[in-house]
C-alpha cells in the first residue's frame, strides 16, 4: 500500500512502503506504487540512484513473474516499464547481487 507521510506541515510526500525481508513478493498495491515511484525517479534531472536500486530489489519478485508471462523477445516491453533498464547500471546492480541473496530472490519467484 502507498503511504501518505507527511512532509511539512503545509506539503504532502507520498512514498512507498519498502521491503523489509529481500526476496518476499510485494502486493499488488506496492508494486504499482513502486513502478510509478521508479518512473518518477527516472524523470528527474538528479536521480536517486539508491532509492532505483531499494526500488528494484523490491519488486524483483514480482517483476520476474511478470517478465516470465511476456511473450519471448519482448525487452522492448520491459524497458518500457522499467525504463531504468536503459542504463547498464541498474542491469548490472541486479546482476551483482550476493548470490545467496539472489538465490533467494529467484527461488521464491519460481
Amino acid at each position: 500500500m502507498c503511504s501518505v507521510g507527511t512532509a511539512s506541515s503545509t506539503k504532502k510526500a507520498k512514498f512507498c512502503r519498502t521491503q523489509t525481508e529481500v526476496g518476499q513478493e510485494i502486493s499488488d498495491e506496492d508494486y504499482r506504487c513502486h513502478v510509478a515511484e521508479l518512473a518518477k525517479e527516472w524523470r528527474k534531472q538528479k536521480r536517486n540512484a539508491d532509492h532505483i536500486n531499494v526500488l528494484l530489489r523490491d519488486t524483483f519478485v514480482n517483476r520476474r513473474t511478470w517478465i516470465s508471462q511476456l511473450p519471448a523477445g519482448e525487452f522492448s516491453l520491459i524497458v518500457e516499464m522499467f525504463p531504468c533498464f536503459e542504463d547498464g547500471q541498474f542491469v548490472s546492480n541486479m546482476l551483482q547481487m550476493p548470490s545467496h541473496v539472489f538465490c533467494l530472490i529467484v527461488s521464491r519467484a519460481v
